[in-house]
């Protein structure tokens, strides 16, 4: 009779062991993981299809500043976020880049286009191109931010790398300097009409 009651005894501490072991862990951790991707948004400020006079005398803008501006937005803010500038103009062969070696915009005549011996002329500064004007340009950028511009890039040609240097949100102006460089425009050769370049700003995620 006594050794009966030991074995339920003993039975009961060892399922009360069991149960306090069952009851030890108080807390247990559970992960959710998402992922955002990489996202930018480019938003059109200035610029457009209202049209700038060009003085018939020397090719001078007159009546108003000729300027191309993009705010950007960006959730990815390291060093490896950069933004692409390009350009195109219409030619008798096709659409080709608007800048030339050395950053300078060429605009051509969308009623008489030039041929792409004319746009070579124009490159050259020689003073033979018809219908093909080039002008100086200056971009700017919200610091941090900074604009350089690039020559014979291997996938967007001569264009301008805009690079965030950690910011989220920016401004990219580019400003049409008024005069053109010497050689490119003639009261003649360059016949009336609309000259006109398109400015393009790509978000490049590397």
């Amino acid at each position: 009779m006594k050794r009966e009651n030991l074995t339920k005894i003993l039975l009961v501490l060892l399922i009360a062991g069991f149960s306090l072991q069952a009851y030890a862990d108080t807390s247990a951790d559970l992960v959710f993981k998402t992922y955002v991707p990489k996202a930018t948004a480019i938003k059109k400020l200035l610029g457009g299809s209202a049209p700038i006079t060009v003085n018939p005398d020397n090719g001078n803008l007159i009546g108003g500043e000729l300027k191309a501006e993009f705010e950007l937005d960006t959730n990815v803010t390291d060093e490896n976020q950069t933004f692409v500038m390009t350009s195109s103009i219409q030619t008798q062969d096709g659409n080709v880049s608007g800048y030339d070696g050395s950053g300078n915009l060429l605009f051509t005549n969308i009623n008489n286009l030039p041929s792409s011996s004319d746009v070579s002329e124009a490159l050259s500064h020689s003073g033979n191109n018809c219908n093909v004007i080039v002008y100086p340009v200056t971009v700017t950028t919200t610091s941090p931010m900074t604009s350089e511009f690039q020559a014979g890039h291997s996938d967007y040609g001569n264009c301008y790398i805009i690079n965030v240097n950690g910011l989220d949100t920016g401004k990219v102006t580019q400003s049409v300097n008024a005069s053109p460089i010497s050689n490119t425009y003639h009261q003649t050769r360059d016949t009336a009409g609309t000259y006109r370049a398109v400015i393009t700003l790509t978000a490049v995620n590397d």
